[in-house]
C-alpha cells in the first residue's frame, strides 16, 4: 500500500479539497482492512460514534498543523468510519479486544522523552574467532575483519559477513576443526555467508556455531534464539541445524527456527524444499515437513501445524513486525529483544491480541503510545518498562 498516497487523500478529505474519485479511492484502499478484520460490525451506533470520535482526535494530533481545520469535514457516511479505523491501522496496528485511542496525559509526556531514548535495533553482532579473539562487527571496518587457515572473512557494508576460500590452506590447521560463533545482542541483527554459500539471518539476540570449513560427511551448525536459512544444495552433505533439543537436516531449503527459551516452544517453520525434524533422546520423534508446515517441540512432545502464518514468521527478516491475532505478551518479547529492553508486567497480564504490521525501525515510543489505548499503564526505569493492566 503506497503510504505516501494515502497520506495525500488523508488530508485533502480532511481539508474538504477531495474530489469524487478521490474519496472513493480512499475507500477502496482501506476496504482491505475493513473486510479482513470486522471489527465494527458487533458494535451499536453508540459505540461507533465514541470510537470515531476518539479516534478523529488521535488523528487530529497527529497531522501537522498548517493541515488542521477547525471545522470537521463532512465524510460520506458509508466510509467514516472505514477511513478512522484505517487510519489508525497505517498508524500502526488495529487491536483486539477493540482499543480506544486517546490522548497521552500531561504525567506521562515524560515517557515519551525516556523512550526517545529507546532507538530500535540494527545490524550489530560479535564474531567470536577460533582463537578466542572477539571482534565487534559494528565497530569493524568494512571489507577484510580476520584472516584464518586460509579462510577470509569480510564485512560488507548492508551488514553482513562472508566466509570465502583465499588459499592456500594452512596445512597444519584443519578448517574443519577451527569453529567460529556470531552473536548478536538484544537489538541487533546480522547476515552471515557461510563457506558453502548457506545464508543465515540472525534475529536478535541469538547466535551461531559453525566451522570455518565443511568437510566430511555433514555440515553442521550450532542455533541459539532465531534464524532464517537458505542452505545451499550438496546432496553428498547433509546440512544439519541444533537448536535446544532437536536437530532439523536439510539438502538444500529455506526454513525458519524459533527457539529462544522464554518462548517455550521450538518452532520450525519450512518456507522451500523439505527437511526433517528430529525432537532428540527424549521423545526420539521425526516429522517430515513440506512447504507451509511448522514442527512445534515443547521438549516432550512434537505436534505438526498446518497453517502456520509464514507472513507473520519471517516478517522479522524482512524489516518488518507482522501481528495477526498476536498476543500482547508475544508482542512485548519481540519488543524486548529488538529493542534491547526488559519488560515487566505487573499483576495479570492483560488477554490483548493485535493486528498489523509496522517497520522494526520504528521508534519505540510510538508503539507504546498506540498499545497503551487498550487500558495499559507503564512506567519506565532506564530500559526498563513496567507495564500495569
Amino acid at each position: 500500500m503506497d503510504q505516501q498516497r494515502i497520506t495525500e487523500l488523508i488530508e485533502k478529505v480532511y481539508q474538504n479539497k477531495a474530489s469524487a474519485q478521490e474519496i472513493e479511492e480512499l475507500d477502496l484502499l482501506y476496504a482491505q482492512y475493513d473486510s479482513k478484520i470486522g471489527y465494527t460490525e458487533s458494535l451499536g451506533k453508540s459505540e461507533k460514534k465514541e470510537l470515531r470520535e476518539s479516534i478523529y482526535a488521535q488523528i487530529e494530533e497527529r497531522l501537522p498543523k498548517e493541515t488542521k481545520n477547525p471545522n470537521k469535514p463532512v465524510f460520506k457516511t458509508k466510509f467514516i468510519l472505514r477511513v478512522c479505523m484505517a487510519i489508525a491501522a497505517s498508524i500502526f496496528l488495529i487491536g483486539l479486544p477493540i482499543v480506544y485511542l486517546t490522548h497521552l496525559n500531561p504525567e506521562k509526556k515524560a515517557h515519551r522523552q525516556l523512550m526517545a531514548d529507546i532507538t530500535p535495533g540494527g545490524n550489530k553482532a560479535f564474531l567470536i574467532l577460533a582463537d578466542g579473539r572477539k571482534i565487534d562487527l559494528d565497530a569493524a571496518g568494512n571489507g577484510k575483519v580476520a584472516q584464518q587457515a586460509g579462510i577470509s572473512i569480510s564485512k560488507t557494508a548492508s551488514g553482513q559477513l562472508s566466509y570465502t576460500f583465499s588459499g592456500p590452506i594452512n596445512q597444519s590447521s584443519d578448517p574443519s576443526n577451527d569453529y567460529n560463533t556470531i552473536e548478536t545482542p538484544k537489538g541487533g541483527q546480522y547476515l552471515v555467508k557461510l563457506p558453502d554459500g548457506t545464508q543465515v539471518w540472525l534475529n536478535a539476540a541469538s547466535s551461531l556455531r559453525f566451522p570455518l570449513a565443511f568437510s566430511g560427511k555433514e555440515r553442521k551448525v550450532v542455533l541459539t534464539g532465531e534464524g532464517y536459512f537458505e542452505v545451499a544444495k550438496d546432496k553428498s552433505k547433509p546440512f544439519r541445524v541444533m537448536s535446544g533439543n532437536q536437530m532439523v537436516e536439510v539438502l538444500g531449503t529455506h526454513f525458519n527456527i524459533n527457539s529462544y527459551a522464554n518462548e517455550g516452544n521450538i518452532k520450525t517453520t519450512l518456507v522451500e524444499g523439505s527437511v526433517k525434524v528430529h525432537s532428540g533422546a527424549k521423545t526420539n520423534t521425526d516429522l517430515m515437513l513440506i512447504p507451509g508446515q511448522q514442527a512445534i517441540n515443547n521438549g516432550h512432545l512434537m505436534s505438526l501445524n498446518t497453517h502456520p502464518d509464514i507472513e507473520e514468521i519471517i516478517s522479522w527478516k524482512e524489516g518488518s513486525f507482522q501481528f495477526n491475532d498476536t498476543s500482547l505478551s508475544s508482542i512485548m518479547r519481540q519488543l524486548s529483544r529488538w529493542y534491547d529492553v526488559d519488560v515487566e508486567f505487573v499483576g495479570q497480564v492483560p488477554d490483548y491480541h493485535f493486528h498489523g504490521r509496522i517497520s522494526r525501525d520504528t521508534p519505540i515510543a510510538q508503539i507504546f503510545e498506540i498499545l497503551k489505548t487498550g487500558g495499559l499503564n507503564f512506567t519506565i526505569e532506564g530500559r526498563r518498562i513496567i507495564v500495569r493492566d
